[in-house]
């Protein structure tokens, strides 16, 4: 494992045929529901990032758990060029029980409210407000 502070990950967690997507309802339009994921902090490598930032947007705990990493991408973002790491991770039903339930609400570090819920991977094609890069991902998962 490699540590780097200019990178970003996003995590497919998959229970079944549930995917797990989040979205931040406060911010700006449009709204989209994504893969969980984000910045990588100083010193972490991406799959300390993956348990953190999955933790800190849905409560969800991977720790423990068979992280799959499936491809570093280049990215061009706001402050030039980084690395997106891609993972996946299969996760029990027991693990999702609130997010299968409904909507799960998290205040995170920057006082955002962040929301996340399962919906059956057979869906996504007819969610209308899915972030297009993140639902071609999903599909190259499902081939």
């Amino acid at each position: 494992m490699r540590c780097t502070t200019n990178g970003s990950v996003l995590v497919a967690v998959i229970a079944d045929d549930d995917i797990v997507l989040g979205r931040q309802p406060t911010k700006k339009p449009p709204i989209y529901w994504k893969l969980l994921g984000g910045r990588i902090k100083n010193h972490e490598v991406p799959e300390q990032t993956v348990i953190r930032e999955v933790k800190e947007e849905s409560g969800i705990d991977l720790t423990g758990k068979n992280l799959i990493k499936l491809g570093e991408f280049p990215q061009n973002g706001h402050g030039g060029q980084y690395i997106q790491y891609m993972f996946v991770v299969a996760v029990p039903g027991e693990l999702v029980a609130k997010h299968r339930a409904g909507i799960v609400e998290i205040i995170d570090d920057s006082y955002e409210k962040i929301e996340s819920t399962c919906f059956k991977l057979s869906q996504l094609d007819n969610l209308p407000d899915m972030m297009d890069k993140h639902k071609n991902f999903i599909r190259q998962l499902q081939k």
